[in-house]
């Protein structure tokens, strides 16, 4: 019942997504009713009964998220139906992504040809194999939109080093093994995250694209 369920919902909201694509229209939200114990939407006007309830579906801090009030709270399964519709939304509708600068499209044997006398702190940002597959197992722990990328930069002794950035929500942090994301420390914007590795990275890699 709750794959039915799932199902009907990501057609509905694939079809108002869709129609509004369609129509030139830039919604950012959709006032839906939701049965309050299955998660079962509808696109009407018109709350049916005692066991449903007003929601909205909207785009904010770079995927759609759902927002209801507290006086008819969600039951049973509505809330696991709800999130993972709204998980599947975001992975068929995703948003256009905002690359952090300087950004270089290479391979960590690439990043390394990159760097080749650089001097000490010079850094850009790649996305590798293993972002990758970090972005996919996070999203699905969190449901939501995250995106990851290596911070590639020079050592102090020529050695080239990474770390791993995480952006989730409208936070920034390093991973550090914690699919979690609660141990490191947040950070409101890319530039807060840099300057806290001031001793570490200072000059943005400048280079020449073919």
């Amino acid at each position: 019942m709750k794959v039915q369920i799932l199902t009907r919902n990501v057609e509905l909201l694939k079809r108002l997504l869709e129609s509004a694509k369609e129509k030139a229209l830039t919604y950012k939200a959709f006032e839906l009713a939701i049965h309050r114990l299955t998660g079962e939407l509808e696109h009407t006007g018109i709350v049916k009964g005692k066991d449903w309830k007003y929601i909205h579906i909207c785009y904010t801090d770079g995927g759609w998220n759902f927002f209801s009030d507290d006086q008819v709270p969600l039951e049973g399964d509505a809330i696991t139906v709800l999130s993972k519709t709204i998980h599947v939304i975001n992975t068929l509708f995703p948003k256009e992504e905002k690359l952090p600068e300087p950004w270089w499209d290479v391979s960590r044997n690439e990043a390394e040809l990159l760097l080749k006398n650089q001097p000490p702190k010079t850094y850009f940002f790649r996305r590798g194999e293993f972002c990758l597959l970090l972005e996919k197992t996070l999203r699905d722990v969190h449901l939501k939109t995250v995106n990851c990328f290596a911070l590639t930069y020079v050592e102090e002794v020529g050695k080239i080093a990474e770390l791993t950035i995480v952006q989730c929500d409208a936070f920034w942090t390093f991973y550090n093994d914690d699919p979690s994301l609660e141990r490191g420390e947040r950070f409101g914007h890319l530039s807060e995250l840099l300057a806290s590795l001031k001793d570490r990275v200072q000059f943005p890699l400048k280079l020449e694209k073919n």
